[in-house]
């Protein structure tokens, strides 16, 4: 299906963006209004963020205050997450906090609390694609990102007479140019799981949920595997490109901010990675005005947009104070107080009903709106992100972490039916 063509899409990696702010006193479900079947007695929730380039400890600690000035008698302490699998180890030893960012639904739905529909349909668009398979929303989707886009050195494209490729044929053609041109063809934060399989994910999301969008869903009855031809291919095109010299013979050493480095710096000519990288808190608008973006290339040249439907707080509903933690976490969602920096900063495209950009009156890049019109216009057909996205589509974390490994074992292995094959008997062991 395609985008609809109202919605905004969120550039940041956990899409922590905000609905438009739709106060209804007599409405309890709706933050901003105390909910009267409590007291205003003082409560103090837990509430674990991610702290980034972007998303600074001082935008966290505002944007908290902000949402508790909301509801009364509520105090927060923030708890930093060290990693994706921080919240897991939280809930084994009996400290999950009562609101909890960037976590994988799959892992943890069974001890998190719904959010009701109404207030969904009230403040969110395109909120259904955070429908989880048992067909409650955890995290409510207030805003997508697109994983992968990839990034281009205009300077470098023009000085060697490359044009953006749109085929699979076209893309290889373009490595081959520059990497004859002595230039990196692709840069990869190869030292860091989560970013060294972004590429892959281009691969996977174009070739095999481009073809089938519900393959996923498949995965989980039982009638699809890793091993399937159209998952082996995009496999194979990975250990294609590190056999045609794409990457730095260094790229497994790199860490993300190296790789951000060495493609402003013009020592690669292609980046792929996911749509944050708009954002100001990673380019400034000199280094923008020489950066274009495309999407991942299909073999027919097909247009893919890969998209996480993006999420911000779930709510612990083990937790003694669970209806006070739900109040404060849409209160955070409907605090307009906090749009500018995400959109700015960090690139973030709102899926808002009653907000815009102009309303917000923020200063972005022509890289930006270069990005928002892929995002929001009808050349591309919009189809889950693999591995990024959550609700029905999420897969287990076990399972995430062997397809990053497997991102970065091509390098060394080329036998791509033998890694799959290995993320299959992963993905049997976390059933």
């Amino acid at each position: 299906m395609k985008r609809p063509t109202n919605v905004l899409v969120a550039g940041l990696a956990v899409a922590f963006l905000l609905a438009a702010g739709c106060s209804n006193d007599s409405d309890s479900n709706v933050p901003g209004s105390q909910d009267e079947s409590r007291s205003s007695e003082p409560v103090e929730i837990t509430v674990l963020v991610t702290e980034s380039e972007a998303n600074t400890a001082e935008f966290w600690d505002a944007s908290i205050a902000a949402a508790s000035a909301k509801v009364p008698g509520v105090t927060v302490k923030k708890i930093v997450s060290i990693g994706d699998e921080y919240p897991g180890q939280l809930r084994a030893s009996g400290q999950l906090p009562d609101v909890l960012g960037q976590v994988n639904v799959d892992d943890l739905h069974d001890t998190l609390m719904p959010y009701d529909e109404a207030w969904l349909e009230e403040n969110f668009l395109f909120w259904e694609s955070g429908v989880y398979s048992d067909g409650n929303v955890y995290t409510p989707s207030t805003g997508t990102q697109i994983v992968p886009l990839v990034f281009y050195n205009k300077t470098i494209f023009a000085d060697n007479g490359i044009s953006v490729p749109k085929t699979w044929s076209e893309f290889l053609d373009v490595v081959a140019k520059l990497r004859a041109a002595g230039v990196t063809p692709i840069e990869m934060a190869g030292g860091e799981g989560w970013a060294a399989d972004i590429g892959m994910v281009g691969a996977v999301t174009t070739d095999v949920l481009g073809k089938d969008p519900e393959w996923i869903q498949k995965l989980k009855a039982g009638e699809a595997k890793f091993s399937d031809a159209d998952f082996v291919g995009a496999v194979q095109k990975m250990i294609d490109l590190v056999e045609a010299g794409a990457y730095d013979p260094a790229a497994l050493s790199a860490d993300y901010s190296a790789a951000n480095q060495n493609f402003l710096d013009g020592k690669s000519g292609m980046y792929p990675m996911g749509s944050w990288f708009i954002g100001k808190g990673y380019l400034t608008d000199e280094q923008a005005e020489n950066i274009g973006v495309f999407l991942w290339p299909s073999d027919n040249g097909t247009a893919y947009l890969p998209t996480v439907a993006g999420g911000t707080f779930a709510v612990n509903k083990e937790s003694p104070n669970a209806e006070v933690a739900m109040e404060w976490a849409k209160a955070w969602a409907t605090n307009q107080e906090s749009y500018k920096p995400l959109i700015e900063n960090d690139a973030a495209f709102i899926l808002l009903k009653n907000a815009s950009l102009a309303d917000l009156g923020v200063d972005v890049t022509p890289l930006y709106m270069e990005g928002y019109e892929l995002a929001t216009g009808d050349a591309a057909t919009s189809v889950p992100s693999f591995r990024w996205t959550g609700g029905k589509n999420a897969i287990p974390s076990t399972v995430a972490d062997g397809f990053m490994g497997m991102a970065q074992a091509v390098f060394t292995n080329s036998d791509a039916a033998a890694l799959c094959a290995d993320l299959d008997a992963q993905w049997a062991a976390a059933q």
